[in-house]
């Protein structure tokens, strides 16, 4: 799954997903990369419902394995359609499309979205759907509640979660002497390992700084500090802390006292997984589920990288999030229930 900045909660890593085990017969067809555009009933019998996040033509792999999983998904249910769009969710013209009635049956949205979707009545009541599936009480209560409103009424079905940490080359690592197996792990550590793997035709570190994702991975380096962005009940911005100043405080002193970082900036995710898999960047800061771009867009042999924790520096968490479906509220039943079926 492409994890555009999914700007999301902190968890402790303990609490994010204890049960994705029990989840996982659902999670294939939730992970999918669907799409789509519209509402429509085909042929007599016959419902179609759109769904908006068909992979990019560019991202064969993505491509084949959507193909697959909606011929899959129609041979089980005959009577059920799927149409895919290469449409991702956008807040800026999520609302006026959906008025317009231009807003696909099944949307894939972020987690940060449900509260202003359901206050807004953008989002289709999808309680008795989600009930009545086996899986649905298996979620962690914390990740049940992103999608339920006060009055225990389901507007959503969360597809996948994600908490930032390291990927890193293990070749490089062997070869400055690295254990692969034992990514760095504090603050200290992390600054040492990029020094080493530093040379003349690769960066230790490489870090994203623009497109709102600098910001996206400040507040992961924050809640390895121990910080947080905001006060406890909401009302205040609380950045401008100790806290957030170590976490420029290190990243100055990676790019210009150690040199460890790459020269250029203003990258985006895309830019630094790319920089990792063309052997110029030994360590980004990217979430699990960037695994599967990292082999299907660029061929990588996924045995060569190495996933860690985010090191700490005085905390313990990092930053989570993740991606959720919501129903079009001006779809019908029918049209809702299919896409409700092919995205569990």
């Amino acid at each position: 799954m492409g994890t555009t900045p999914n700007f999301g909660f902190s968890f402790n890593r303990r609490s994010f997903l204890q049960r994705s085990a029990a989840v996982g017969a659902g999670a294939l067809s939730l992970e999918a990369f669907l799409a789509a555009c519209g509402s429509t009933t085909g042929t007599a019998g016959t419902v179609t419902a759109t769904v908006n996040s068909l992979p990019p033509s560019s991202n064969a792999g993505a491509l084949y394995v959507f193909n697959q999983l909606v011929k899959q998904f129609e041979q089980a249910y005959p009577n059920e359609k799927i149409v895919g769009k290469n449409d991702p969710y956008d807040p800026t013209t999520f609302y006026a499309r959906l008025a317009a009635g231009q807003q696909e049956d099944g949307v894939q949205s972020y987690f940060t979205e449900p509260p202003l979707l359901i206050s807004k009545h953008a989002a289709a009541d999808i309680t008795s759907l989600a009930k009545g599936w086996q899986y649905f009480s298996d979620y962690v209560p914390s990740i049940a509640s992103i999608v339920t409103d006060s009055s225990g009424k389901v507007y959503g079905i969360p597809a996948n979660g994600y908490t930032l940490g390291i990927f890193y080359n293990r070749k490089m690592f062997q070869a400055v002497g690295l254990d692969p197996d034992k990514p760095p792990t504090t603050w200290a550590d992390f600054r040492s390992y990029a020094k080493e793997l530093t040379s003349s035709k690769v960066a230790g570190f490489a870090e994203t700084s623009t497109s709102n994702q600098g910001g996206w991975h400040f507040t992961n380096w924050m809640y390895t500090a121990g910080g947080d962005m905001e006060s406890a009940d909401g009302t205040k911005a609380v950045f401008n802390s100790p806290q957030g100043v170590s976490v420029l405080q290190l990243l100055k002193e990676m790019r210009f006292t150690d040199n460890s970082m790459t020269k250029e900036q203003l990258f985006t995710q895309a830019q630094t997984l790319q920089l990792l898999a063309t052997n110029k960047v030994a360590m980004v800061v990217m979430a699990p589920d960037q695994l599967n771009t990292l082999q299907s867009q660029y061929g990588a042999d996924l045995t060569q990288f190495g996933i860690g924790p985010m090191p700490q520096n005085g905390g313990n968490a990092s930053l989570a999030g993740g991606n959720l479906w919501v129903f079009n509220p001006k779809s019908s039943a029918d049209v809702i229930k299919a896409a409700f079926d092919y995205v569990i």
